[in-house]
């Protein structure tokens, strides 16, 4: 079962991510939420700004992307947030940190970003797709990350993106989440219901099948090998007991766009 949350948020909301089952963290438009009980009450600031993707370093540090190259970072736990100049204006959809100190951000243009000092700095990785948009980002393991985007592309690289290989379906759909359980178990969804798995760390994929009737699927989590759910446009919530084989909806009571579970 799935319950409304009263968040006093007016605008779109488009990440979600938490740090424990108590601390969580939401960005958006001009929004940033946080709740320490567990999304049952949840503390609404205003911040400068269109946000993409959150990601907690700890509980005292979090950073957030977006729009026209924007990052701010917090070491207070959200009461101070400082601008972190990421030197492009492309929009900027998804932050993630395989520990305290090495993180990545992927764009828009096929920008591809890197800090190694907990985001104080960042500097340009060039994987020659700069007229590809790139939607989210998944670590393997500490060396080994993959990206999809735009264009049914999914990139991955295993020398901490020193280097890049390529996968493409050659379907103009672009895809928006990907996610691995261990080093080989991994799916990939987005536009029209498209959904792929591998079970090789994505050196190859299945053949494409759509989950949806044509709606878009945006976030997917999986807690095993078995059990996952996928979130995306018109309220969608759908979830899989046997590793993506068979899904079923779930009722979610709205009709909103889902971008982040």
């Amino acid at each position: 079962q799935w319950f409304h949350q009263n968040t006093g948020a007016v605008y779109t909301l488009r990440s979600v991510q938490f740090s424990d089952q108590n601390t969580g963290w939401i960005c958006g438009l001009e929004s940033i939420l946080k709740t320490t009980n567990g999304g049952e009450n949840w503390n609404l600031n205003y911040l400068d700004g269109d946000f993409y993707s959150v990601f907690f370093i700890n509980n005292y540090t979090v950073l957030v992307c977006g729009v026209n190259g924007k990052i701010k970072k917090t070491t207070d736990a959200g009461q101070i947030w400082q601008n972190i100049n990421s030197s492009v204006n492309s929009t900027l959809n998804k932050i993630s940190f395989i520990n305290q100190n090495t993180g990545y951000i992927a764009g828009n243009r096929g920008v591809i970003l890197k800090s190694t000092d907990s985001g104080e700095n960042w500097i340009r990785i060039n994987a020659g797709i700069d007229s590809l948009d790139i939607y989210t980002l998944e670590f393997v393991d500490n060396d080994r990350l993959l990206m999809s985007g735009s264009e049914s592309m999914i990139y991955n690289s295993n020398d901490g993106g020193n280097s890049w290989n390529y996968y493409s379906l050659n379907m103009p759909n672009p895809l928006f989440t990907i996610e691995f359980i261990n080093s080989n178990s991994g799916w990939v969804s987005g536009c029209c219901g498209m959904f792929l798995k591998t079970t090789d760390g994505g050196a190859n994929w299945s053949k494409d099948f759509y989950l949806t009737p044509g709606f878009t699927l945006y976030s997917m989590k999986f807690t095993d090998d078995n059990f996952g759910m996928i979130v995306g446009s018109s309220g969608y919530i759908l979830r899989t007991t046997n590793g993506g084989v068979n899904w079923d909806s779930v009722l979610s009571n709205t009709n909103k766009e889902l971008y982040s579970l």
